[in-house]
């Protein structure tokens, strides 16, 4: 490995120098193997799961296409087939190791950066000015020479280790701190003028005002949202209500229609019985003629033939009126039967318009819930953008950049960054359950250790629980491997711990797991907190709920972090419930196939 190093170090160097004198070394090759170098310098949290090493580039330029699907031909980094993609062919970011975007396509970078952020994906760029939004960035010295710099905090924003040795084929880290001092230059030439400290905290604090109002104004609107969306949800509730019930009727209309065509069968079963039992009859009326024809020849002009001759006549008008009843019969079964098909007919065709009104109803709904996905998606990316950076710029005035500030400033910006922060979260939840809702969402299966992620949430949320005078204790089998969506799991089980963290003072956080069936794993997260009374249970998994009680007023929430477990689980194809009794505690259970 440190050979390999040492030989794409000596490498790029023999590149640069070469530029440097100006000969004419193919630039794609330099290119090509900066990018080897970062990726050998750069460490992957799941690197050693992945199969191959997947490159995708935005570029135009067919030298280095070229030239980088001949390296991914002829050779591997860290011992794994490299796979070349090119956008717009192959877009797929979720699965990629590094993004490429040269020169001609760094109006793209905001576009990538935004749809791998959070996932450990390192983005290499050509030539872009703004260095507060690059991770490894190429430029061009005046001399022609082919460098890099590193935005190293961007890099480990991304779950990215990076290695010391990286900047010495030709790199320089950029300095954040420089940056931001760059972009106060006027604030502190301004603060320098002033020579009443009390007047430059007044201002100060007039500015903070000012952004509580905006933040404020900001809350109501998203508020006012909410109230349309709510809305929205309960026109769309009371259509499915309509659509159900209009379901309910047609089942009913079809079991009637269904139950007349059983009679209609039976009585036409009954005809033809009838038709059997007159032929029969008439075959017994033509034996017995032949029998009185027999006894009149025996008879001959005995006395008794005028007797015989009576009988015969009662048994022909017998015979007559059994015809006549017969025929009567007959023709009214004829005419309830058409009497039937005419009411089925005319019931078949309001079946029909009923039918094209459910279709026409369903259309409208699947419209109105697109349109829905479509602006929670939108609104939640115009309002992260301007929140982070009132996080970010409320971060530098705390840590003391611009100058010292007193209790009270202190506490004026901590709210708005704490507010900012829960905006922030709001809004991520409301764009992840839009996504599911739009069936956008594409889930990456892969091999998961269930120890290994619990002890991941463990690190994670220690500070929180060491704050709170907490403990955490786990109950986990050793070598549980399961296949499921990693980033996803580990998004439901950390909200459903940091809930625990949230609503517990005292006592302790238990996270058992343990397989419950043959295909199936159960993940139980139990706390010592306040409870969950019945009432509330079954209002627990709606959006924006959230129980009454006093740490729910302290700990302010979304409402949508259950609602979103809920939603991912199902996603998953498993199923969340909890067991709770007031004023003693919670346990939340989340049930998932082993593997899918």
């Amino acid at each position: 490995m440190n050979s390999l190093f040492r030989y794409s170090t000596c490498l790029l160097v023999f590149y640069s120098s070469m530029l440097e004198a100006q000969t004419e070394v193919n630039r794609a090759q330099v290119v090509v193997a900066y990018v080897n170098n970062f990726a050998r310098n750069i460490t992957w949290p799941d690197e050693k799961q992945t199969k191959n090493f997947k490159i995708v580039i935005y570029s135009d330029n067919s030298n280095i296409i070229n030239e980088f699907k001949e390296f991914a031909q002829k050779r591997k980094i860290k011992d794994k087939p490299v796979v070349v993609s090119v956008y717009p062919s192959d877009s797929d970011l979720d699965n990629a190791q590094i993004v490429l975007l040269t020169k001609d396509k760094s109006d793209k970078l905001l576009e990538v950066y935004s749809a791998v952020e959070g996932i450990p994906v390192l983005i290499v760029s050509e030539g872009y000015n703004d260095k507060r939004n690059i991770m490894i960035n190429l430029y061009e010295t005046q001399q022609k020479q082919l460098l890099f710099e590193i935005n190293k905090s961007n890099i480990i924003n991304q779950n990215l280790s990076i290695e010391p040795e990286i900047l010495l084929a030709g790199g320089t880290e950029i300095d954040v701190a420089a940056l931001y001092r760059k972009s106060q230059i006027s604030l502190r030439s301004l603060q320098e003028d002033l020579n009443n400290m009390k007047d430059s905290l007044a201002g100060l604090n007039k500015n903070i005002l000012v952004s509580t109002g905006r933040i404020d104004q900001q809350q109501s609107e998203l508020l006012r949202q909410r109230s349309m969306l709510e809305e929205s949800n309960r026109k769309l509730n009371r259509y499915q209500l309509e659509m159900q019930k209009q379901k309910t009727i047609l089942d009913q209309q079809r079991d009637s229609i269904a139950n007349k065509n059983k009679i209609l069968e039976q009585q036409s079963q009954e005809s033809k019985n009838l038709e059997l039992s007159l032929k029969s009859r008439q075959e017994q009326i033509r034996q017995l003629n032949r029998e009185i024809e027999n006894k009149n020849k025996v008879l001959g002009n005995l006395s008794e033939t005028v007797t015989v001759q009576k009988q015969i006549m009662i048994l022909f008008i017998i015979i007559g009126v059994l015809s006549v009843f017969l025929v009567v019969s007959v023709f009214r079964s004829y005419r309830n039967n058409k009497n039937k098909k005419d009411i089925l007919a005319k019931q078949k065709g309001e079946i029909e318009n009923q039918l094209a009104v459910l279709q026409e109803l369903n259309r409208k709904l699947e419209e109105a819930d697109q349109y829905k996905s479509i602006f929670l998606a939108s609104m939640s990316h115009e309002l992260r953008t301007p929140l982070n950076s009132i996080i970010g710029y409320t971060g530098i005035l705390l840590m003391g950049m611009t100058g010292r500030l007193n209790e009270e400033q202190n506490r004026q910006l901590n709210k708005v960054k704490n507010n900012a922060r829960h905006l922030l979260s709001l809004i991520n939840d409301i764009l992840d359950i839009s996504k599911i809702e739009a069936d956008r969402v594409e889930l990456q299966y892969e091999e998961l250790n269930i120890k290994s992620l619990i002890q991941d949430i463990g690190e994670i949320m220690h500070p929180r629980i060491i704050e709170k005078g907490l403990t955490l204790t786990t109950e986990i089998p050793e070598n549980m491997v399961v296949m499921t969506d990693i980033r996803r799991i580990k998004q439901v089980v950390l909200n459903l711990v940091s809930n625990a963290v949230s609503y517990s003072d005292t006592g302790n956080i238990h996270i058992r797991a343990s397989q419950t069936e043959e295909n199936k794993f159960n993940i139980s997260v139990k706390d010592t907190g306040i409870g969950i009374s019945e009432n509330e249970i079954s209002r627990l998994f709606q959006p924006f709920q959230q129980i009454d009680s006093s740490l729910t007023k302290k700990n302010k929430g979304t409402g949508l972090g259950l609602y979103l477990c809920k939603k991912l689980t199902t996603l998953l194809g498993g199923n969340i419930y909890v067991k709770s009794e007031f004023g003693k505690g919670s346990e939340f259970f989340i049930e998932l196939p082993v593997r899918i």
